[in-house]
């Protein structure tokens, strides 16, 4: 028994130390996209939770404005991925002023934000129209140091949701 602790332990650091500077470790986040509702109707807005789970102990960097941090894919059933043009953050001087919120999750911790896909405009100036839709998120989590602060973001880590939120709007 000795042995198979002694061998777990050593892989732990592997896992630990070594990994994470090959690229290979998984980050101890897991990203969720839920719909609000299943159904919407073409006159409301596209209501999503981002939850996000800590698997271990993990630091979240977050701005004001979710969506700003992510990179968001949008499929309609039919017409494949859409392509979206570029968010508009309305007030720019106020939000990159702000610094960003840190946020500790303990594992099993969990945290939810929501955000309206109706922000996003498709590049070809199609509208939101009746159908299926999925969305799949990456979420850009901050370099996992133990302090407070953010510095430079040459260290982040894409977070990929598990699975597509999927979603319908009626007439």
């Amino acid at each position: 028994m000795g042995l198979r602790k002694a061998l777990g332990f050593v892989i732990s650091i592997i896992a630990a130390f070594i990994l994470p500077t090959m690229g290979l470790a998984e980050p101890g986040l897991k990203l969720d996209v839920v719909p609000v509702k299943r159904i919407y109707s073409s006159r409301e807005g596209l209501m999503m939770k981002f939850v996000f789970t800590a698997q271990s102990r993990t630091k979240l960097c977050l701005s004001k404005d979710i969506l700003s941090q992510m990179r968001i894919n949008i499929h309609r059933s039919g017409s494949g991925k859409l392509p979206l043009q570029p968010l508009v953050v309305h007030d720019n001087s106020v939000l990159f002023q702000e610094p960003m919120q840190i946020r500790w999750l303990d594992v099993g911790e969990s945290i939810t934000l929501r955000a309206n896909l109706k922000r996003f405009r498709f590049a070809d100036d199609n509208k939101w129209e009746p159908g299926e839709y999925s969305v799949e998120a990456i979420f850009n989590l901050c370099e996992q140091t133990p302090n407070d602060y953010v510095t430079a973001s040459d260290k982040e880590i894409p977070v990929k949701s598990r699975q597509p939120g999927w979603f319908m709007i009626m007439l």
